[in-house]
């Protein structure tokens, strides 16, 4: 019998890429992640890595956001099952 991955979360959040991405800056300034948190995190979701049409609108980068309560929800589930 295979194990589970427990590097899946339950659930996906359902919310824009850009906002996904500007949330995880926005935790990985202010809490001082591993330099590559922020793109894994993105791929633990949507199950891809995060591309220069989600990075950029029309050249400049996504600016950090502070999270939702959702996703802070969503982070911590995710935390606590790996």
């Amino acid at each position: 019998m295979r194990e589970p991955n427990i590097n899946i979360p339950k659930r996906k959040l359902d919310i824009p890429k850009k906002d996904f991405l500007a949330y995880a800056l926005y935790l990985d300034d202010r809490r001082k992640y591993e330099a590559t948190w922020k793109w894994v995190i993105f791929k633990v979701n949507y199950g891809e890595w995060v591309n220069k049409s989600v990075r950029f609108t029309d050249g400049v980068e996504v600016q950090p956001k502070k999270p939702t309560k959702e996703f802070l929800q969503w982070l911590d589930e995710y935390q606590n099952r790996v």
